[in-house]
């Protein structure tokens, strides 16, 4: 389970076994430590150090976010001892052939599920972008280069998020994916959940062992967890699009939810 939480002023200890979340001295929750994968703590939340200590040895993964859902760091426990899978994975990143087949392999599946989704949800729109899908997953394979794949990648990522505007219902609108920030409640919900997402995956790939800036798609800088971004590609579309479009159209929310 991963565990959020977002009640601001809140203070969380320990109490044996027990993650128990406090607010002006009252007991509000109490969550049992083993169910718990992940804690994701939101905006001004305390935590005592005898919890702290007992997350990292048991292996669970503590994000701190902001309150508007902006990612802030994490504290998790003594790093993997497999250094061999380490070193495999530095080596692959050395292997053109195998980049650029993990990169297609990726990117194909992000064409999928996100056409998937649209047969299901959306035949109409999915009908009239069929080809346009095909034609890009037959581009994704035959591509020869990583360079190429990217411009692949981003071709059909605009292409899908020019879609939105008949996909939603209700009083929200959408023009175009914007970040950094996001400038509307639809970016801002789809930016939080590929936060989310982001962070799910980082505490996966960091219990396998991995090192999180050793990608093979996306280019490497200095500070960006490449592999991340890598792996969370073909699950965009399928946990967290079609979980936005979702809430807004079933009117989850209103706009007066956000400032």
């Amino acid at each position: 389970m991963v565990l959020f939480i977002t009640e601001q002023g809140s203070r969380l200890v320990k109490r044996g076994h027990v993650l128990m979340v406090y607010k002006e001295g009252e007991k509000r929750y109490m969550f049992p430590l083993q169910a718990i994968s992940q804690l994701v703590v939101m905006g001004r939340v305390e935590i005592s150090t005898a919890l702290l200590g007992l997350l990292m040895r048991q292996g669970v993964d503590t994000v701190l976010m902001t309150v508007d859902g902006r990612y802030k760091g994490r504290i998790s426990g003594e790093t993997s001892k497999n250094i061999f899978a380490r070193e495999k994975q530095f080596r692959r990143r050395d292997q053109p052939d195998f980049c650029l087949a993990v990169s297609r392999a990726l990117i194909a599946a992000k064409a999928i599920n996100t056409r998937n989704w649209l047969r299901r949800s959306f035949p109409e729109v999915h009908r009239d972008a069929r080809s346009r899908f095909d034609k890009a997953l037959a581009s994704i394979t035959r591509a020869e280069s990583i360079h190429q794949l990217r411009g692949l990648e981003g071709s059909l990522a605009a292409f899908s998020f020019s879609l939105f505007p008949r996909l939603l219902q209700g009083e929200f609108t959408f023009r175009s994916r914007q970040k950094r920030p996001p400038k509307d409640p639809v970016n801002a919900l789809l930016s939080l959940g590929y936060t989310f997402l982001f962070n799910t995956i980082y505490g996966l790939v960091e219990a396998a062992g991995l090192d999180p800036y050793a990608g093979f798609f996306h280019q490497g800088s200095y500070g960006h967890p490449a592999l991340i971004s890598d792996l969370q590609e073909p699950y965009r579309a399928q946990m967290v699009d079609r979980l936005v479009i979702g809430m807004l159209n079933k009117k989850s929310f209103t706009k007066e939810d956000f400032s």
